[in-house]
């Protein structure tokens, strides 16, 4: 099980009813040159926040086994959405995702081959469901935090961050089988502390083969998520239940998004995804749950609402265009955000014959480029300066395009001997600068 990286998991039928949390949110925020710390969460609370029903989310529709107990209830309560649902079902069997893959990499045995060996995360569940140490370490949260992220980045975490979470994160049912809980279970609050941690994309080749129709991004996403992000979830899991606390990491039991925002890590943008100031939106979120009192971080301001304005590649790259490029945002969920289309996203994916294989919007990002210095430089700019975020979405057309362009698999990748062409080693060269 994988969480969506949106703050807008696009559901439908009733919400449930609004809880007594913040109906808007006080927009005094400042921030110094030398800190992008604030007081307050860039996204604006404008509205009810309403708690999320997992099960409505597209993904977990299709994984309902029509005639089964959980199919037949959940119909029950959401009608509307059976024949329509119906139609999205024949695309996500197995079946149908291995002859997609068999028809998207073609003679590329190599590719077809490492695909099927990133996934790893069905080994390692019953790892994440470990009994609670009885002996417990009593420490402040000032050191918990301080050990927390420690061992989060000893255990391959890129980024970490803490936050305290808003009830209005946690979904309201479970849509798995795991840790303690049932398909249709109530989710309980009783955890009221998150430890986001992201693994970024550090393989740029693979992320700039990965756009479009190909399953090169089903290949990065899947090690991510299903070999890093699945292991680095489960050993901080297991590390903290040896502490004598309770922890969850497999469930779905909160949005990734909003409290990675929460904690720290950076800023919703256009796309629905989290930007951060180091990788952009080239990352993958990974939420461990957890009743050990911590020390939680604030939130950041580093200009990611200001250059999504300017810049609006993500909305002309999106193939189903399910980006909006509007300038202004609206009420979703209670949150003032660009509304994302969660429904044509899935469904484009669907049909490709994997949930996770378009990387269009994330490699398209202006903000997502190699670690270097030069990129370290820029970001730190764009962080602090609106003329800087106008300059560099400008200069990012100017030397990579305004539809950027699609390469190839990296050579060690490719079945066959064939050198790459100028035009390609030109390209890669650029991006790589």
């Amino acid at each position: 099980m994988v969480e969506t990286d949106t703050m807008d998991p696009t559901g439908t039928g009733s919400p449930p009813e609004p809880q007594a949390w913040p109906t808007a949110t006080p927009r005094k925020r400042k921030t110094s040159f030398w800190t992008r710390k604030t007081n307050l969460p860039t996204y604006e609370v404008v509205g009810p926040l309403h708690r999320l029903d997992y099960r409505l989310l597209s993904n977990a529709r299709s994984e309902l086994n029509p005639g089964s107990e959980q199919y037949n209830a959940f119909y029950k309560m959401y009608p509307e959405l059976e024949e329509y649902d119906k139609k999205l079902r024949p695309f996500v069997t197995e079946e149908q995702k291995e002859r997609q893959k068999e028809s998207l990499f073609g003679e590329e045995a190599l590719a077809l081959a490492l695909n099927n060996a990133c996934r790893i995360d069905h080994f390692l569940s019953r790892e994440a469901e470990g009994p609670v140490n009885p002996r417990r370490v009593i420490m402040t949260p000032e050191k918990a935090a301080r050990t927390i992220k420690g061992v989060a980045r000893h255990l391959g975490a890129d980024l970490v961050g803490i936050a305290r979470i808003n009830p209005a994160w946690v979904y309201t049912h479970s849509r798995v089988n795991t840790d303690g809980l049932r398909i249709g279970n109530p989710i309980p609050l009783d955890q009221p502390y998150g430890v986001v941690m992201a693994v970024a994309y550090h393989d740029f080749d693979m992320l700039l083969a990965g756009r479009g129709i190909s399953l090169v991004g089903n290949i990065e996403t899947d090690h991510i998520v299903f070999c890093l992000g699945a292991v680095l979830g489960v050993r901080m899991t297991s590390f903290i239940r040896n502490l004598g606390y309770n922890a969850s990491y497999r469930g779905g039991r909160v949005q990734a998004v909003p409290l990675a925002v929460d904690a720290g890590l950076g800023e919703v943008g256009r796309a629905g995804m989290l930007n951060t100031k180091k990788y952009g939106p080239a990352i993958r979120l990974v939420t461990v749950t957890t009743d050990l009192p911590m020390a939680p971080d604030g939130p950041v301001d580093i200009g990611v609402k200001d250059l999504c304005r300017k810049c609006k590649k993500c909305a002309e790259v999106c193939p189903v265009g399910a980006i909006t490029d509007r300038d202004e945002q609206e009420n979703v969920r209670g949150v003032k955000l660009w509304p994302v289309d969660g429904e044509k996203c899935w469904r484009h994916r669907a049909a490709m014959g994997s949930d996770c294989a378009c990387f269009y919007c994330l490699s398209a990002c202006c903000w997502t480029k190699p670690q270097n210095i030069l990129h370290w430089g820029i970001a730190e700019m764009v962080a602090r300066s609106s003329l800087a975020r106008t300059l560099f979405a400008w200069l990012d057309d100017v030397l990579y395009g305004h539809q950027p362009r699609q390469h190839k698999l990296p050579v060690w990748l490719r079945y066959s001997d064939e050198k790459p062409a100028l035009k390609e080693r030109i390209s890669r060269f650029l991006h790589h600068v």
